[in-house]
């Protein structure tokens, strides 16, 4: 319950004098310290990041395959909504917010299924990383700004390729 680090070298001092000093004492604190630097720990949070980062790459190329695909299917429509008089930044328009669509779509669909997984990924985990059954109870951890930067990050770069991709209308 020490929430500081100075009651918890308190605690840890009065825990070593007798007659506690008998006692085996295992200390919260250094459990996540040797846990965080544990190479299987460290390796699954490297494959994670790079399972992401696979994921968000395919994402972009699909995002800007369905713009390039839909410019080209509908090449078509476009001319002739053009010849009826609609300006090429009203039809650039008209893709982007197709492609706006889809993006959104595809973000609220992998929020959805990050937040499923990462529920039931907390409720099936019964080792700690050194494979003993754990007896502290498990919480999700969501990294709220690494959250938010990846989602901007991924915004960005999905605006930037589906303004790229329609331009030549």
């Amino acid at each position: 319950g020490a929430d500081s680090g100075r009651t918890r070298q308190e605690l840890a001092a009065a825990l070593a004098r007798p007659p506690y000093d008998v006692l085996r004492v295992d200390s919260r604190a250094e459990l996540q310290a040797s846990l965080r630097h544990d190479p299987l720990a460290r390796g699954t949070l490297l494959t994670l990041l790079a399972g992401a980062l696979v994921a968000l790459g395919l994402a972009l190329v699909g995002v800007l395959l369905g713009v390039v695909s839909d410019v080209r299917d509908e090449r078509g429509e476009l001319d002739d909504l053009e010849a009826q008089g609609a300006r090429p930044a009203l039809l650039r328009r008209v893709v982007r917010l197709r492609s706006l669509v889809v993006v959104a779509t595809g973000l609220a669909g992998g929020l959805a299924t990050a937040t499923l997984l990462g529920l039931l990924v907390v409720d099936l985990v019964a080792v700690t990383a050194d494979a003993r059954a754990t007896d502290v109870p498990l919480q999700t951890d969501v990294a709220w700004p690494v959250l938010a930067a990846a989602l901007g990050g991924g915004v960005l770069a999905a605006s930037a390729l589906v303004t790229a991709a329609s331009r030549r209308i």
